[in-house]
């Protein structure tokens, strides 16, 4: 998707570059999809001390395609919500280092599902949540070296 990206500027900001970095969200999960990092150049036409103009606004075209992912295909997890146990399923891209571990609210580690080298494809790894209390927990996808994480709720 290509999306124009307005921003409002203080007349009275200095000149000079300015990194504009734009992280997109899957509001579903709560789990990063990608992101865009802009260098705008501000350079206001002045007299004396002041901008000619008050504000003004920097305008660019963000290409928001994702880059290549590590995780294919993304994460699935069903059912979700679930009682006792529910599967993540998950693409790896190419071969690579995968740690995939779940976390209570406190962020105290609860099960590590999958921890080696796996081939690139489609992979699948259970939660078995017996034992645990009733409520909200957090996976943590690591493939090489980036992260997605997603909630999931055992509800009894």
């Amino acid at each position: 998707a290509t999306r124009t990206i307005c921003l409002r500027v203080p007349g009275n900001a200095p000149d000079g570059d300015y990194n504009f970095d734009l992280r997109l969200v899957d509001v579903a999960t709560g789990s990063d999809c990608g992101s865009y990092t802009e260098t705008i150049a501000i350079s206001a036409p002045r007299v004396g001390d002041a901008a000619v103009g008050g504000d003004f606004e920097v305008e660019t075209v963000a290409d928001l395609s994702p880059s290549a992912s590590a995780v294919g295909g993304g994460v699935a997890v069903a059912p979700n919500p679930f009682a006792r146990q529910t599967t993540i399923s998950y693409d790896v891209a190419a071969a690579s280092d995968v740690r995939l571990a779940v976390y209570d609210v406190l962020g105290r580690e609860v099960a590590v599902l999958v921890d080696a080298r796996q081939d690139a494809g489609a992979h699948r790894a259970t939660f078995d949540a017996r034992g645990l209390s009733a409520g909200t927990y957090v996976y943590r996808l690591v493939v090489g070296s980036e992260v997605q994480t997603g909630r999931l709720t055992l509800a009894y």
